[in-house]
């Protein structure tokens, strides 16, 4: 019972020691880091209030203090009116005092006596025993600069001042100073020309420590003088309705990087409203083609009806030059408030080309141009019933090898010279009314139809002499402006729900709103 009863004690004691044993490091370790920020706070605010007491005194006046850093700092800040010493993983002690000080604090842990001094206006903290002349740790430029106007930087460890020269010398001998008496130094100069630069510097800091080497700045000065190559502004389209978007961009080269580029647009508003606008042209993007490329664009949405100029792009490069195209483009984009209406509002024109086409079995409506039998029928097709093309020409489709039949026009117009495009054919007779056609935009080859953006169009009206005069007509200005073929160009074909039936037209005509 002895044995069992001693064996349970010493569980029991076990037991409890699992649990004291981390409280009791817990609460030794928040004491330490208690103890730790008190100590860091203590130092920030003597230096503080030792700083205000001195500088009442006046220039010159001194007093000393014993400061106690503890472990973990690491690093420390004294600007204007601010006094910090910060941890790796304490956080912050800072204290404010009413008088700019500046100064260095030592950060490894140790006991040190610290010196606080009054200058003219403001007040200077470091070691009492400082001997340590300051160490410039960074300067800048270096390399090659392509700008006559720059400016002298230097970094030092301490506060302190610092003096340069085209030559290596003391610091005393040194004619030319630094602005700054912190830890950065500058200077500006100015009508730089092309050649290599060396300027020595030498600094001194605020208890007399004088570097005796210097330190250099060493650069080259290449001036770029020649502004970007700005070419080739384009805009499309240039007929479109409010709340469009036309696409914007230009040629832009240059023997440096471009620092930006810029189109102006003159609006048609007047005075208080914009009358000029910049838009941002990237290298980027839907309308600048791919990176590198050197065209530079960008998508411009037109929301108010008028006359609007793009006046010309620019660009500047990053040694501050600019450059832009000469003689302005000053190209028109008109901005229109609604869609034509089909019936009114459209100028019909005569096709310059029309084709009968035939696709031969097996091969669909996708077949090329010169795949299939082109007979050309302008004249019929603009005639307005004085010569009805033959039954050989008609609209005609079968599922028996997928064969179709219908017609091709031309308008020798870009695509973008106006801004809403009809098609009106009149129908003189058909086996199964309605019927419905679908119109088709062609590719840049000339010979392949694009199948995007494609216009079904409904045959609801047969000429009947004195009652009907035959016509329907279909908006494509969706199927128009996708195409990319040189001129406008469209393929008429019948849909195949048409199967086994024929049409026949006498006239077809493509309308234009300008």
């Amino acid at each position: 019972m002895r044995a069992q009863a001693a064996v349970e004690y010493v569980i029991i004691l076990g037991i409890v020691l699992l649990v004291l044993i981390p409280i009791f490091y817990y609460s030794l370790s928040e004491s330490n880091r208690t103890t730790r920020l008190n100590q860091a706070s203590d130092i920030v605010n003597i230096l503080a209030r030792k700083s205000e007491a001195v500088y009442a005194l006046g220039s010159g006046s001194r007093d000393y203090v014993w400061i106690n850093v503890p472990q973990g700092i690491k690093d420390y800040s004294i600007y204007n009116k601010t006094i910090k010493l910060s941890f790796y993983s304490l956080g912050d002690a800072v204290a404010f005092s009413s008088v700019n000080v500046t100064g260095r604090i030592p950060v490894v842990a140790g006991v040190y006596r610290l010196v606080i001094e009054a200058k003219d206006n403001n007040v200077v903290v470091g070691l009492a025993n400082d001997t340590t002349a300051p160490v410039v740790i960074s300067v800048s430029p270096s390399g090659t600069v392509r700008v006559s106007d720059i400016t002298l930087s230097v970094t030092t460890d301490e506060p302190a001042k610092c003096k340069y020269d085209i030559t290596d010398k003391s610091y005393s001998s040194m004619l030319n100073f630094f602005d700054g008496s912190g830890i950065s130094h500058t200077n500006s100069l100015s009508g730089l020309t092309n050649g290599d630069y060396k300027y020595y510097i030498r600094c001194v800091d605020n208890f007399g420590n004088v570097m005796i080497s210097s330190s250099l700045i060493d650069f080259k000065v290449n001036l770029d003088l020649s502004p970007p190559s700005v070419s080739d502004t384009k805009v499309s389209p240039i007929n479109l309705t409010a709340g469009s978007s036309i696409c914007v961009n230009a040629t832009i080269t240059d023997n440096d990087a471009i620092d930006g580029a810029w189109v102006v647009i003159n609006t048609p508003f007047n005075y208080p409203l914009p009358e000029e606008l910049n838009y941002t042209l990237s290298d980027v993007g839907t309308c600048a083609g791919v990176a590198g490329d050197g065209i530079y664009g960008t998508s411009i949405s037109l929301q108010s009806v008028g006359s609007w100029y793009i006046n010309t792009s620019f660009a500047s490069d990053i040694s501050g030059n600019t450059g832009y195209q000469s003689p302005y483009p000053n190209s028109l984009v008109n901005v229109y408030s609604s869609s034509g209406i089909v019936g009114n509002a459209f100028d019909y024109r005569v096709p310059d080309l029309a084709w009968n086409f035939k696709i031969s079995s097996g091969l669909g409506i996708t077949a090329r141009d010169n795949q299939s039998t082109l007979t050309l029928y302008t004249l019929d097709l603009s005639d307005d019933d004085k010569n009805t093309p033959p039954s050989s020409a008609r609209f005609y489709y079968t599922s028996v090898g997928d064969r179709y039949e219908g017609y091709i026009l031309q308008l020798n117009k870009t695509r973008n010279e106006f801004r809403e495009y009809a098609i009106r054919v009149k129908t003189v007779d058909s086996e199964v009314l309605p019927y419905t056609l679908i119109v088709y935009a062609y590719s840049s080859d000339e010979q392949n139809i694009i199948l995007d953006n494609a216009t079904t169009f409904a045959m609801n009206n047969i000429a009947v002499s004195g009652i009907n005069r035959g016509f329907n007509e279909i908006n494509v200005t969706k199927t128009v402006l996708t195409g990319k073929s040189n001129f406008v160009k469209l393929r008429i074909a019948p849909q195949n729900t048409m199967n086994g039936k024929v049409a026949h037209i006498s006239e077809a005509d493509i309308g234009v709103v300008i």
